[in-house]
């Protein structure tokens, strides 16, 4: 999923009036971080500082279709700026769902091979 993809599927989700970079740097600081760290990579930097005229466009770490994880955080935070704590709660339980189903998938496709199911720390 591309960074745009995620700022329009969230601004579909949740019309709102905060601008694309700050959206850009939560999801950048948050989530993407997040997912950096369960790659077991290096968090990538948020190209957007909010002084260029457009929004540069990257391709964002989770695949699909594990993605929507970008979406729901977004839409989460985009209802906790608004007070709606409800919507918030909601979008949050749908991220954890997300992030779960992520993680089992990064789990099942990354374990090693004379490990079976377990990885020994």
């Amino acid at each position: 999923m591309k960074l745009s993809e995620a700022l329009s599927s969230a601004k579909m989700l949740r019309p709102h009036a905060a601008d694309e970079f700050t959206l850009a740097q939560l999801l950048f600081r948050g989530v993407e971080g997040d997912v950096a760290e369960m790659f077991g990579v290096e968090a990538p930097e948020n190209p957007n500082d909010g002084t260029e005229a457009e929004l540069t466009d990257v391709e964002l770490l989770m695949p699909h279709p594990y993605d929507e994880v970008y979406t729901w955080y977004l839409c989460a935070m985009i209802d906790m700026a608004n007070e709606e704590t409800n919507l918030y709660q909601n979008d949050m339980e749908m991220f954890n769902a997300a992030w779960a189903r992520a993680a089992s998938w990064y789990r099942r496709t990354t374990k090693p091979a004379d490990k079976g199911n377990w990885r020994v720390m």
